[in-house]
């Protein structure tokens, strides 16, 4: 469903002017802009989530439906009070917070709205000053074009380097940038990527350590290459997907390669990585809505998957240092249709995909976080040998019988218990 049929479908059932006695209007005309059905009493509107498909592979089920954003105009000269409800089951989490902003184009700010739990979900009262606009999230977000006139600002110095590798759905741009003008195969590369899941605010990552490699870790690009993607995911942004791109699929967890057609954004993407494939991924996402039920951190592969006895070295080493960072806490990930997986069996790619922020934390320690991670990671990368990392026939490795079948093993040993689970489900 295109954006301008789901707005469509949206007047059909209700009017965006909440009642003629209070001249407020409800916005969802721009970019970003995410809500379900809605319905309005006097000064109470009451919301669902915008719904996308849930992703139903390797045995999970995953659930994206969590984020809303929208905007409210008041067209009195008196000062109003709206109160929302969210509709939601109580299996999902209820936001610590109501993030917000005068302008759409402007990233989000966290508010003092206070949050509370109710039948129907959750509740939340926002203040409308006479003739003006205000939008509101239950996450931290930070439009598509505030990214994009960043990092286009960014490629006009001499050290780093704008790279077209394709285009998305609608027919937007897919970037990365390189810290190289032309790679240098003698060099490991690092690639850092953020906005596949475009309401997690984790683009705050790659903004942050761009900036400390141009500044203060700028001598570390002479002994590393460097490949940072900002945005995965263009489209999720302007569609105001939770973590879909326009055509409904979740390319993290269900990463389509080869199909061009429903998933340009993993095929350009999964090209580029076959003419560069890089050492090391970090792929930074952001809790928002779960609180202090979930904790910042890595996801980390068993070390069996990689191969070469100096390869799973280099992971496990890795792997220490980032649990180091105080109050961080890691979690083994095993998905094979997931963007990690499929980099890890193909070049051999050390991962750490995702690397989880929490917005809880604040914009501050976002991104000192994110700078901390790539520090410890560059640091602990000093003095490996990577020349032998990469597999055939992107580099020189080659997968010993022994390997293939401990990592085979491995995943059907791990899944069993999965796929038992799913059977008697169904009977």
């Amino acid at each position: 469903m295109t954006k301008s049929h789901y707005l469509l479908n949206i007047l059909v059932n209700a009017l965006p002017m909440l009642s003629s006695n209070t001249n407020i209007e409800l916005l969802v005309d721009y970019d970003g802009a995410s809500l379900g059905a809605y319905s309005e009493e006097g000064t109470s509107l009451t919301c669902a989530l915008s719904e996308e498909p849930l992703v139903d592979i390797d045995y999970e089920i995953h659930d994206y439906n969590l984020h809303f954003n929208f905007g409210l105009s008041n067209h009195s000269e008196e000062h109003k009070q709206i109160k929302v409800i969210i509709q939601q089951t109580d299996k999902k989490p209820i936001p610590d917070a109501i993030w917000s902003s005068t302008s759409p184009s402007n990233c989000f700010l966290e508010s003092k709205v206070e949050v509370t739990k109710c039948p129907a979900g959750y509740a939340f009262t926002v203040d409308l000053p006479p003739m003006s606009k205000r939008y509101f999230s239950n996450t931290m977000w930070k439009p598509l074009k505030n990214i994009t006139l960043k990092f286009d600002e960014y490629a006009k110095s001499n050290y780093i380097h704008k790279l077209n590798y394709g285009k998305s759905v609608l027919g937007h741009d897919l970037n990365a940038f390189t810290l190289y003008s032309k790679r240098n195969e003698k060099l490991p590369l690092i690639c850092i990527s953020s906005g596949i899941h475009p309401a997690e605010g984790d683009t705050i990552s790659t903004v942050a350590i761009t900036e400390w490699l141009l500044n203060e870790g700028n001598h570390h690009n002479s002994a590393f290459d460097f490949m940072i993607i900002p945005v995965l995911n263009p489209d999720g942004f302007i569609s105001g997907k939770n973590g879909c791109n326009h055509n409904g699929v979740n390319f993290f967890w269900d990463f389509q390669k080869y199909n061009i057609q429903a998933c340009p954004e993993a095929h350009y993407l999964w090209n580029l990585f076959q003419t560069s494939p890089p050492n090391i991924y970090i792929d930074f996402h952001s809790y928002t809505t779960q609180g202090q039920s979930k904790q910042f951190g890595p996801y980390l592969k068993n070390p069996v998957l990689y191969t070469s006895k100096n390869t799973r070295h280099i992971s496990l080493e890795l792997s220490k240092e980032l649990e180091k960072i105080p109050n961080s806490r890691s979690q083994i990930l095993l998905s094979p249709a997931s963007l990690p997986y499929n980099m890890t069996k193909e070049f051999n790619t050390i991962t750490f995909a995702k690397y989880h922020l929490h917005q809880g934390y604040g914009i501050n320690h976002m991104r000192d976080l994110s700078v901390e991670v790539i520090e410890k990671i560059i640091k602990s990368s000093y003095g490996c040998d990577f020349t032998t990392q990469i597999l055939q026939p992107y580099g020189p490795l080659k997968r010993t019988f022994n390997e293939i079948i401990k990592q085979t093993l491995y995943v059907q040993r791990y899944y069993l218990p999965k796929k038992l689970k799913r059977l008697l489900e169904k009977h």
